[in-house]
């Protein structure tokens, strides 16, 4: 039971902070509509999915994480977001927000769903606070606890992104 309410009261606080994942959620769902965003909600859970997995696989390789790396992925974290900030600022500068650009469907080359479904799996894989998130919880709970309970509260967590 520890380690659930470890765990849950850890999520419930990251989850009070929104990030680029609930952005895209919420411009994808004004724009292109509810199925969209519901396939974007579904990338961000395979995304978690991969994170959480690449975590583990990490853990197993390395045996045990080392401060340079949670160093190399904070840098990139921010300077990943520093980079985000930048293009939406030159975005919003330069756009022209007159006409409609909406692309009809004999255009698109890739069909609305499955478009939506990988940037979903890009925002969660590429998210440094996912990674961050993950990782630590990961490191807290890795040791004292069977393989079974590491993979049940994994799946809890990606049921609760869900």
């Amino acid at each position: 039971m520890e380690l659930f309410l470890i765990v849950a009261v850890t999520h419930f606080i990251a989850l009070l902070s929104p990030g680029p994942d609930f952005f895209l959620i919420l411009t994808t769902l004004f724009r292109e509509g509810r199925h969209a965003a519901k396939c974007v909600c579904l990338g961000i859970v395979f995304g978690n999915i991969v994170v959480i997995g690449f975590v583990f696989i990490s853990l197993f390789i390395l045996g045990q994480l080392h401060h340079a790396i949670l160093d190399v992925v904070k840098w990139g974290g921010i300077i990943y977001l520093s980079y985000l900030s930048y293009r939406c600022f030159t975005y919003a500068w330069h756009a022209d927000f007159t006409h409609d650009t909406q692309v009809s469907s004999s255009e698109q080359k890739v069909p609305k769903k499955l478009k939506s479904l990988f940037y979903g799996i890009q925002s969660s894989v590429l998210n440094p606070k996912n990674i961050l998130f993950y990782g630590t919880i990961i490191l807290v709970i890795y040791r004292p606890y069977t393989t079974w309970q590491l993979c049940l509260v994994s799946l809890w967590m990606v049921c609760v992104v869900l």
